[in-house]
Parts: structure tokens; sequence; C-alpha cells
């Protein structure tokens, strides 16, 4: 009798007991899953701050050099203009040097001709000085008169084939464009009108063929101008211009 009451006493005890060792496993599983989630999550946030910083060094890294390598694009542009501009003035310092040789030269080209062409008219007026005062000592008044006339036409035909001559290398040198040099201009107009002063009709009209021939005058506009030169007398017989 006494052992059953005990029994009984004993399994609600026990029952009790489940109860509350069921509710106190529960009450510590909960804030032990929170505690392991908690880590997780921290463990996870942890790892996504490393790989984000991982991710910024390296988006850095890449930075830095997409940054070096337009620093050494731009330098090596930088040069590469520095170096054309430098060529460039080279080529125009050597052209400028290049024209002042040439003008150099065509000036001395110039004078050398206008000596010698100087010498020349020089010793034909001596030659036919000496000639014609010979020659008038010697020879009656109309025997002169007719050796004096034909020394005249000598010196004349020398003159006007000097002065092709000479038009003629200017013209070499100035490669057909007279109008260029003024100088080369100035001295073809003097020398043209001092000729023609002293040339007869007939071979007036000789320097102007060739003169029209070469180019130097046209019936428009002309390089040179002979306004002031004596041109009425000229013997236009048989020419294409007159």
């Amino acid at each position: 009798m006494t052992d059953r009451p005990l029994n009984r006493h004993h399994w609600l005890y026990r029952g009790l007991t489940l109860k509350d060792i069921l509710t106190f496993v529960l009450s510590l599983l909960l804030p032990l899953m929170l505690g392991i989630f908690t880590i997780v999550i921290s463990f996870h946030e942890q790892n996504v701050v490393t790989q984000q910083r991982i991710e910024d060094r390296q988006l850095a890294r890449e930075q830095h050099k997409q940054d070096l390598n337009i620093s050494r694009q731009h330098c090596g542009q930088d040069w590469n203009t520095s170096f054309e501009q430098h060529a460039q003035y080279k080529e125009i310092a050597r052209l400028q040097r290049l024209q002042d040789e040439l003008k150099h030269e065509l000036d001395l080209n110039i004078s050398r001709v206008q000596r010698e062409l100087d010498k020349e008219i020089a010793a034909l007026k001596r030659a036919q000085d000496n000639d014609f005062a010979e020659k008038r000592q010697n020879l009656s008044f109309s025997q002169s008169q007719h050796e004096l006339d034909v020394a005249l036409n000598r010196y004349r035909d020398i003159l006007l084939v000097s002065y092709v001559k000479m038009i003629g290398k200017f013209l070499q040198d100035s490669k057909g464009n007279l109008s260029v040099d003024s100088l080369i201009h100035n001295l073809i107009r003097a020398k043209t009108l001092i000729v023609i002063r002293q040339l007869d009709p007939v071979r007036k009209r000789h320097l102007n063929l060739f003169l029209y021939e070469v180019g130097i005058l046209t019936y428009g506009q002309s390089p040179i101008v002979l306004s002031s030169a004596d041109l009425n007398d000229i013997d236009w017989m048989g020419s294409n211009l007159s």
C-alpha cells in the first residue's frame, strides 16, 4: 500500500523534471542558436568586408596602372610633338640658308655679267674710236664714212648679240621668270633702254622681236616697261608684228 503512493509520486516527480529539463534545454537552445547565427553573420560580414577591401585594392592597382599608362602615352606624344617641331624648325632653317645662298650666288652672277658686259662695250668703243681715228687720217671722207658705217654696224651687231646673250643668261638663271627679283628686273630694263638708243631701226625691230619671243614683252602687261624707249622709227617690214 505504501509503495504505490511512492511510485506515483516518483513518476509525477519524474514527469515534472522531464518537462523542466525540456523547458531548460529549449531555453538554452534558442540563445545558442542566436549566438551561432550571430557568429555566422559576423564571419560572413567580415568575409564580405575583406573581399571588398581586396577588390578595392585591385581596383586601385588597376587605376594606378591606367594612370601610369596614360601618363606614359602623354609623355610619348609630347616627345613626338617636340621632335616633329624641332625637325620642322631645322628644315625651315635649312631652306632659308639655301635661299640665301641662291640669292647670293645670283647676285654674284649678275655682278659678274654686268662687269663683263661693261668691259665688252668699253673695249668695243675704244677699238672703234681707235679704228675711226686711224682710218680718218688715211682715207677720204666717203671711204671713211663707208668704213665708219661698216664699223658702226659691226658694233651694233656685237652690241645686239651681247644683249641677247645677257638676257639668255638672266632667263636661264631665273628659270624664265624675270619678275621675281626686282634687281634683275631693273637691270634688264636699264640695259634694254641703253641698247635701244644705240641701235638702228632694223636692229631695234630684231631686239623687240626677240623680247616678244622670250616673253619679256607681251601685248598685254609686260614684265618690263619700255615706255621711255625710242621705238618710233622701228622698221617692222617683214614682221608679223607690223
